[in-house]
């Protein structure tokens, strides 16, 4: 079950990514951050899933932004790793809005972990919409 629900985050992270090659040190990566929580939840996975995955597609995004506009043809594991902490942020910061989703069981806050600096447009907060939230970082197109 773990396995097929890091199936998924790699799909997801892939589907956000887009045409840009993906280097398995962010398979790696993305692995090491989400294995344990998955592993811990996996009975709550399929009420999660959609707004996890949603936001997993997100980092995708984020991440080949990053590598982009550093002149990249790959999305490297530095990449992964400021696009989750920003997303990981931005879901975290509105605690006490019922509103706004928490993927808190499957990214709990690393203790010590400062979030990134934001680069351009990236700044846009990430807001519920609708009667089912979600959150958006702006395309990259």
């Amino acid at each position: 079950m773990v396995e097929n629900i890091l199936g998924q985050f790699c799909c997801a992270f892939g589907h956000g990514a887009g045409p840009i090659r993906i280097q398995r040190a962010v398979i790696s990566a993305l692995r090491q951050r989400y294995y344990a929580p998955v592993a811990a939840n996996t009975e709550r996975w399929e009420d999660s899933a959609a707004h996890v995955l949603a936001f997993m597609t997100q980092i995708g995004r984020l991440a080949s932004h990053y590598a982009v506009i550093d002149g990249r043809s790959s999305i490297n594991a530095d990449d992964f790793t400021r696009a989750r902490q920003l997303v990981e942020q931005r879901v975290h910061a509105h605690p006490d809005q019922s509103r706004t989703l928490h993927a808190g069981i499957f990214c709990q806050r690393i203790p010590g972990e400062l979030p990134p600096q934001p680069a351009g447009d990236v700044r846009e907060p990430l807001t519920p919409a609708g009667d089912a939230p979600t959150a958006t970082v702006p395309a990259i197109n």
